[in-house]
């Protein structure tokens, strides 16, 4: 089996791979796995067979997705509220959380709206603050940190290319800071809560491995991640002044010391 791979980050790694899904391939394909939105258009014609879809964005029918994509999304509703919860464990005086997000992206507002509807049932009000280029990252941070007790940054790819210095600001204004993947924490940032990415890496394979096989993609159903990774970073913590509950640290997947 003969593998091609193509990535981009930044603000346009999605208009980027869109051209390279619809124009930047000219070689027949069977299956493709892309990790974009899922409610990007599907190319047409003789090389693109079937796509598998495996990214955030929540396709219409969930159980029989239709034409030829299918695949698995990291979009759940329930995620939020326990990225709150987890949040909450280690700043309990959270009122006010700002969200860092690409404006550019087309895919975070599903993202903001599930965090938006689980912090109203915390009493928590969310503030956006959006950018375009990591070039502005610096007034961001200047006109968010008098206005929040933590930040939450979606993992898109702009601010996943800038996350260092995301990291480094908010420490320098003492901000906590919630991510959505644990490279975040890595570079760090004080915790993240979501999908266990290699496990959907592999359920694409499989998925792959079925429509190789016959399956149709129109009938086989989406799925939703069924692994969840919390990550901590200790450094962090101490860096801000705050303590790790040890129930939650019981609880975490890996803990960076």
């Amino acid at each position: 089996m003969a593998v091609r791979r193509a990535c981009a980050t930044g603000g346009t790694a999605c208009h980027r791979l869109t051209r390279f899904r619809y124009g930047g391939c000219a070689e027949r394909v069977d299956s493709r796995i892309c990790a974009t939105a899922s409610r990007a258009r599907v190319g047409r014609g003789p090389q693109y067979r079937y796509r598998i879809s495996l990214g955030r964005g929540t396709h219409r029918a969930v159980r029989r997705p239709g034409g030829n994509v299918t695949g698995l999304s990291s979009q759940t509703p329930d995620a939020a509220g326990k990225k709150l919860e987890v949040l909450r464990q280690v700043v309990p005086d959270l009122r006010q959380l700002a969200t860092l997000a690409d404006v550019g992206n087309p895919y975070v507002a599903t993202d903001l709206g599930h965090i938006n509807e689980a912090a109203r049932t915390f009493g928590i009000e969310v503030t956006s603050f959006e950018i375009r280029r990591g070039e502005e990252l610096d007034s961001v941070f200047e006109a968010l940190k008098q206005r929040t007790d933590a930040l939450y940054v979606l993992p898109v790819p702009l601010l996943f290319a800038n996350r260092v210095r995301i990291n480094t600001l908010a420490l320098v204004a003492r901000l906590p800071t919630l991510h959505g993947v644990r490279e975040y924490v890595e570079a760090g940032g004080l915790m993240s809560y979501g999908p266990n990415w290699p496990s959907m890496w592999r359920r694409a394979a499989d998925l792959v491995d079925k429509i190789l096989r016959g399956a149709k993609p129109a009938e086989i159903p989406v799925e939703q991640p069924t692994e969840f990774d919390l990550v901590i970073n200790l450094p962090t913590a101490k860096k801000l002044g705050l303590t790790i509950p040890d129930k939650l640290l019981a609880l975490a997947n890996a803990v960076i010391e």
